[in-house]
């Protein structure tokens, strides 16, 4: 593993860099094609997307919606709780206290008044890779660093991976039409104010969600750090694309599968890796390869390291097992190593939230995710007709 550096004349990958995924790098060469490309970094979790890859940040002197994707605004809560650390927990009681957080939230209205942001899925995760997990401090490696970043040891901690929902992919095609140009004067500010509002919406969303986690478990807790990782931000005479990296600026996580650890980081990044870090450990396995490749058993909830997972759909489970993943920590030696980064303390899965575990609620959500994906697929096909476009 290693932080790729490329620009657009030349790709100068180091040479472990040809362990990944030759569709993920051939991806990561096709940013330098777009008009107005300046700089690109691929990081040691680079896998391949749809039509450009995930785990990289580019430098454009324009917007370009499509590097973002539909899940504007995703990104990693990371909370402190109230909940003492403990040799053991009474997980099945605690899933069973979860059950039914997957739908409509009864204060959602109320909660969307008082922040002044839709109400729609308010509260929700959304399925995919998104996940509210409670987490142990499993090792430390810097005592002091762990003071500075606000852990306390002996209490649980939550992360929280969620984006915009809906509200990110109707703006994400209302858009497509633009086509691989980029969005430059009036059109990109309205996109960028409309970006804004997505990204605010999935702030305050992740907030609900951990309120209403943490209501049912009867506890509470404190933000110490929000980290986006499907983001832009104005630089220079530019635009800073992160398509699965975050902030390279202080300090944030590194999650790892069900089956590994995640890791607690202090990120110092440079102009070189435009002020940015990797956001996971990277899919080693796509969805479709991880349905084949894990059998579909109720062993799945539970995890190598012994927490639970709750989830009541089978095809979920698999496309999320920890075998689809590589390691978090071989990423976060590589930001070491790079001279970028230093490791706090590693996290140990406890209680993994995707959805709930009654069929009938799985089920319908599935259903649901279909239904979206079947659309999203007949709207690309109209794109590229229409532009060349591959979104």
């Amino acid at each position: 593993m290693s932080i790729l550096i490329s620009h657009p004349s030349m790709m100068a990958l180091p040479p472990r860099a040809q362990a990944l995924d030759a569709n993920a790098l051939e991806q990561l060469a096709s940013l330098s094609k777009l008009p107005g490309c300046g700089k690109i970094v691929g990081f040691p979790d680079l896998h391949a997307g749809r039509d450009y890859p995930i785990g990289c940040a580019v430098f454009i002197d324009r917007l370009y919606p499509v590097l973002i994707g539909s899940d504007i605004g995703c990104a990693m809560s990371f909370y402190q709780t109230q909940l003492s650390q403990k040799a053991s927990y009474p997980l099945e009681s605690w899933a069973q206290e979860l059950e039914g957080l997957d739908q409509p939230w009864s204060k959602a209205e109320s909660y969307a008044l008082e922040h002044q942001i839709m109400a729609d899925s308010v509260g929700t995760l959304g399925l995919g890779n998104h996940f509210a997990e409670l987490q142990s401090v499993e090792k430390v490696f810097d005592d002091t660093l762990l003071q500075e970043a606000g852990l306390d040891p002996t209490h649980l901690q939550m992360l929280i991976h969620s984006g915009s929902r809906k509200h990110g992919q109707e703006m994400f095609w209302s858009y497509a039409h633009y086509g691989a140009q980029g969005l430059q004067g009036e059109v990109a500010q309205h996109w960028y104010q409309a970006y804004q509002r997505c990204v605010r919406w999935a702030f305050h969303n992740r907030q609900a969600v951990f309120e209403r986690f943490t209501t049912r478990l009867n506890t509470q807790g404190a933000l110490l750090w929000d980290r986006p990782h499907n983001m832009v931000e104005p630089y220079q005479e530019g635009w800073i694309h992160r398509k699965g990296a975050q902030s390279g600026v202080g300090f944030c996580v590194i999650p790892g599968s069900r089956g590994t650890y995640s890791f607690v980081m202090k990120a110092q990044a440079s102009e070189e890796q435009l002020w940015s870090f990797p956001h996971g450990a990277g899919r080693a396995l796509s969805r479709k390869h991880a349905r084949a490749a894990v059998r579909a058993h109720t062993r799945l909830r539970q995890t190598p390291l012994g927490g639970r997972v709750v989830c009541g759909e089978m095809e979920l489970l698999q496309e999320e097992a920890p075998k689809a993943y590589k390691d978090a920590e071989h990423v976060a030696d590589a930001m070491v190593e790079a001279g970028v980064a230093q490791k706090v303390c590693a996290l140990k899965p406890v209680l993994t939230f995707k959805t709930s575990e009654q069929a009938c609620s799985a089920a319908q959500q599935r259903h649901h995710y279909r239904q979206a994906d079947k659309k999203r697929d007949i709207d690309r096909q109209k794109a590229r007709t229409q532009k060349g476009f591959r979104p």
